[in-house]
């Protein structure tokens, strides 16, 4: 096929288009370089491996839409959306290593209390959790910091990082995490009346990078087993585009 496009040059100032063959994508994708993960959804097969980890910056923000599947006595029914806003407040020391920031609140809940998250620049691991939980019936401000016991967890690439002391949806890859490369569209198609989604589940079209090849990535909850599926944009890896288990499934919204 054609070659795929990138580019090139200073950050300054006007880059010039670089046209690199599909051998010389999955080459500069084997080697880490940034970017190439783009190039890689382009490519005509699916299945390729991609290194993949969240990227952020200082300021970044989205909304994640979080729906919840209530399996009653005779029938099972999806409540919510539950509206979860995301901001990388600043970058801190903690554990000794530099750490994102960041803070989740309710956008649909303005009063709730605020859930705070640190995650290792260099390494993606999860280093804390500041979260308000209800203790003897009062509400108390509880700080989670992983110890020397979950640190046998934290460099399996196919276990995902979850947040504890909260229900926010915070489930994310851990270092060395490969995805591979789909086509666009969703392989669990979000459309009303989509069979096993929400009724009122946004269509594909209106989700981040609608039109483009997706990175796929499956992960198991370490806590208890629960197989989470995930489908990012390679071209904005701030945060999944969609986010699923057997009983939750979450679209991030800008």
């Amino acid at each position: 096929g054609a070659p795929a496009v990138a580019a090139a040059g200073d950050a300054g100032g006007a880059a010039a288009p670089l046209e690199l063959t599909a051998d010389e994508i999955r080459a500069r994708l084997a080697a880490g370089e940034p970017g190439m993960e783009v190039l890689a959804a382009r490519l005509p097969e699916t299945g390729q491996p991609v290194p993949l980890a969240p990227r952020w910056a200082e300021g970044d923000e989205w909304v994640v839409e979080t729906w919840y599947l209530q399996e009653q006595a005779c029938d099972a029914t999806w409540t919510g959306p539950a509206l979860w806003r995301f901001r990388v407040e600043r970058e801190v020391p903690l554990g000794g290593e530099p750490c994102w920031e960041l803070v989740v609140t309710r956008a649909d809940e303005p009063l709730a209390p605020p859930v705070v998250v640190w995650v290792a620049r260099a390494t993606g691991r999860l280093q804390g959790v500041e979260a308000t939980v209800a203790q003897q019936g009062k509400p108390t401000r509880t700080l989670w910091r992983p110890d020397a016991g979950a640190g046998a967890h934290a460099d399996d690439p196919t276990l995902a990082l979850r947040a504890p002391v909260t229900s926010a949806p915070i489930r994310l890859p851990g270092p060395g995490a490969i995805a591979r490369t789909a086509p666009a569209g969703l392989p669990f198609a979000p459309t009303p009346g989509g069979g096993d989604l929400p009724p009122d589940a946004p269509p594909a079209s209106s989700l981040v990078g609608a039109g483009g090849g997706y990175l796929d990535l499956e992960l198991t909850d370490p806590t208890d087993g629960t197989r989470v599926r995930q489908r990012w944009a390679p071209g904005d890896l701030r945060w999944p585009v969609v986010s699923r288990t057997e009983t939750t499934v979450s679209f991030r919204r800008g």
